[in-house]
């Protein structure tokens, strides 16, 4: 059975509570956590027996802290490192429409959203390049694939930003050029772009959102942690530069 290290960024997230739920108790994988708060999850699982894991908290927007992070990383007695990265960093100005947005907002927003994940993308390159085995998932969306609907959002205060579109169809992008660029390292790059979660949204938003699903309409987390779980496992070890959608229909 093969030692497999998992580095989970965004473990104290929707999704990334999810993903962590998951992967503790499956034999074999040891977890390192990686968020601005991780730490804050400890107690949650300090009295879990035969499994390693371990916190670190990281500022995702700062390389330099970042790259100290993973590379003080103790890999060495792994056969497959994997990482997956649910980072989603939110900032304060974000959600306006374009005609409000300040330069520097959109240039801060881009940044939170796609300038960090290209950070994290290179730092687990250069250092696992040399095992034998290694997986990256990124996380991108529907609206990276499609344009919004925006008819959900009328009358809802909610609005769906320029610049979260363009970062999350470049999180693709740039997902299938390291897939191809790294063929030779052994390492599989994949992209899950899920649907909306829910997470409180107004009802008048849910209702209309579910008319262009199939049947569920707003996810689960739990819905888009089974497929990354998938995606880590040997099932999965020919799927490679893929932009995989989860969205109960909605971009039919």
């Amino acid at each position: 059975m093969e030692n497999h290290l998992v580095i989970l960024a965004g473990s104290n997230g929707l999704i990334g509570k999810s993903i962590l739920d998951k992967l503790i108790y499956k034999d074999s994988v040891d977890l390192i956590c990686l968020d601005l708060y991780a730490k804050n999850l400890e107690n949650k699982f300090k009295n879990l027996k035969n499994k390693k894991i371990e916190f670190v908290n990281v500022d995702f927007i700062e390389y330099e802290k970042i790259k100290k992070v993973i590379d003080s990383l103790d890999t060495s007695n792994y056969s497959k490192i994997s990482a997956i990265n649910s980072v989603y960093i939110k900032p304060k100005s974000f959600g306006k429409v374009l005609e409000d947005l300040q330069p520097n907002e959109i240039s801060h927003h881009i940044e939170c959203l796609l300038t960090s994940s290209i950070y994290f993308l290179k730092v687990f390159v250069e250092k696992i390049q040399s095992f034998q085995k290694g997986h990256l998932i990124n996380f991108s969306s529907i609206q990276g694939l499609n344009a919004p609907k925006f008819s959900h959002y009328q009358g809802t205060g909610m609005h769906s930003p320029i610049e979260y579109s363009a970062c999350k169809a470049a999180i693709i992008n740039y997902t299938k050029w390291s897939a191809k660029y790294y063929k030779d390292l052994n390492i599989r790059f994949n992209c899950i772009c899920p649907g909306g979660v829910l997470e409180n949204q107004p009802l008048q938003f849910q209702e209309k959102y579910k008319q262009d699903c199939t049947s569920k309409g707003l996810l689960d987390p739990d819905d888009i942690s089974n497929l990354v779980t998938f995606l880590l496992s040997n099932e999965a070890s020919t799927i490679n530069g893929q932009a995989i959608v989860i969205d109960d229909g909605w971009s039919l």
